[in-house]
C-alpha cells in the first residue's frame, strides 16, 4: 500500500469489512491494493492499527533499499480468492461470478464498471454541514442504474498531482432520470467535501462504478460477497453518514408490494440536529409495517424519547433480530463505533462474521 509492505495474515478476521473484501483483491497488481485501500476512505485509526504490521518498502526486482533485510524475513502468502478452494461456503449456499451480479441495463450510466465526468448542477444544503450535491448525468433520459448496495467512487486531482477518491451512495431513487444526488456530510478538512464545495455549476468530477460487495434484488435476495443470499430479517446499525449506503436498501424495500423482509435500524448520532434523512426515515417508518426504526444520541435534548450514549451489546440485543439463517446485519458509520463497539458486542451475542453480518 503507497510502496508499503505490511503482513496482515493475523489482521484479516479482525477487518471491519472482513477478509475476503482483502484477499479478493488481485494479488498480481502491485497498485490494487493502493486503489482499493484509498477507495475505501480509511480513517486515521485505520493507519493506527497498520503501524504494528508494517515490513518494509516495496522495491522493484534488481533495485536495492535499506529494506532488503526486512523483505527477505517477510514470508509471502498466496491467498486464494475462492471460497470454494478454501472451504469457506456453507451447504446450501450459492456462489455467482461478477458477471451474474453486475449485468448489463440498457440506458443506464453505472450498470456496469465504468467511469464518467459529470457536471454538477444543483446543491442543495440540508443543515450547516450536510449538503445533497446532484450531478447531470451524460443523457437527459439516462437513469443511474447503480444496483441497490453498490457505491460511487468519486475523484479529483489536487494542486499537487495527489489523487483524492471517496465512495459515495447516492440517496436519489433508482428511476430517477437524468441526474443522481450524493447527501455529502461536510467537514471543516475534509479533501473531498471541501473540493465538492467548491465546484461551481457546470463543473465536472470524475465517477467511477459500481463498487462494493453487496448487491439487493429485491424479496429477499442478496449476493452478499459474491454469495446469493435470501433473507427474511436485515437489521441496520448506521452511524452519521453511514445511514446512506442502508437508505437505498430501505427504500428498495419500502416499494415492494410484499412485507416479507423485516428491517429494523439502530441509528447513532451526536445530536438530534445530525440525524441525517430523520424526516424520510419517519415517513417510511410510519406508512410500513415491516420497518421500524430506533435512535441514540450522544447528547440528546431533555424530551429525548430513544436511546442515549454510544451503541452497547444491550442496544443491539434489543433491537436488532436474533442470529439465524436467513438473518443479516448490516453496519456502516465511523470506524470507532463499527470496530470498538459493534463488531465485538455482535460477537458476544452469536452473530458469525461471515454469515450474520456485513460492513459496508
Amino acid at each position: 500500500i503507497h510502496g508499503k509492505v505490511y503482513e496482515i495474515t493475523d489482521f484479516l478476521e479482525e477487518h471491519p469489512g472482513g477478509a475476503e473484501i482483502i484477499t479478493d483483491i488481485d494479488s498480481h497488481d502491485i497498485n490494487a491494493m493502493t486503489r482499493e485501500f484509498d477507495e475505501a476512505e480509511h480513517s486515521e485509526d485505520a493507519w493506527d492499527d497498520m503501524e504494528p504490521l508494517f515490513r518494509g518498502v516495496y522495491v522493484a526486482e534488481g533495485e536495492k533499499d535499506a529494506s532488503d533485510e526486512i523483505l527477505a524475513e517477510a514470508q509471502v502468502i498466496e491467498q486464494h480468492n475462492s471460497d470454494e478452494e478454501d472451504g469457506n461456503v456453507s451447504d446450501g449456499d450459492s456462489v455467482v461470478s461478477e458477471s451474474f451480479y453486475l449485468p448489463e441495463f440498457e440506458g443506464t450510466v453505472f450498470g456496469t464498471r465504468q467511469e464518467a465526468d459529470l457536471p454538477l448542477i444543483d446543491a442543495e444544503y440540508l443543515t450547516h454541514d450536510v449538503c445533497v450535491f446532484r450531478f447531470g448525468l451524460p443523457n437527459e433520459d439516462d437513469i443511474l442504474g447503480l444496483p441497490v448496495g453498490q457505491h460511487i467512487i468519486l475523484s479529483f486531482a489536487m494542486d499537487d498531482g495527489t489523487m483524492i477518491s471517496r465512495p459515495y451512495t447516492p440517496v436519489s431513487a433508482q428511476g430517477e432520470v437524468g441526474f443522481v444526488d450524493f447527501l455529502v456530510k461536510l467537514y471543516p478538512n475534509g479533501k473531498m467535501s471541501n473540493h465538492l464545495q467548491s465546484l461551481n455549476i457546470g463543473d465536472t468530477i470524475h465517477m467511477k462504478g459500481p463498487k462494493g460487495h453487496l448487491m439487493y434484488y429485491g424479496a429477499g435476495q442478496f449476493v452478499v460477497k459474491k454469495h446469493i443470499r435470501s433473507l427474511r430479517k436485515i437489521g441496520m446499525i448506521a452511524g452519521g453518514s453511514g445511514i446512506t449506503p442502508m437508505f437505498q436498501v430501505i427504500k428498495m424495500v419500502a416499494n415492494e408490494a410484499e412485507d416479507d423482509v423485516e428491517l429494523t435500524l439502530l441509528f447513532a448520532n451526536k445530536t438530534a440536529d445530525d440525524i441525517i434523512l430523520w424526516q424520510q426515515l419517519e415517513e417510511i417508518a410510519a406508512q410500513r409495517r415491516n420497518f421500524k426504526v430506533t435512535y441514540t444520541l450522544d447528547n440528546p435534548p431533555e424530551d429525548w424519547e430513544y436511546n442515549t450514549g454510544f451503541i452497547t451489546k444491550e442496544m443491539i440485543q434489543s433491537n436488532m433480530p436474533p442470529p439465524a439463517d436467513d438473518t443479516m446485519i448490516l453496519l456502516c458509520g465511523p470506524p470507532p463505533m463499527v470496530k470498538k463497539a459493534c463488531l465485538p458486542a455482535l460477537k458476544e451475542l452469536g452473530y458469525e462474521r461471515k454469515k450474520h453480518f456485513f460492513t459496508f
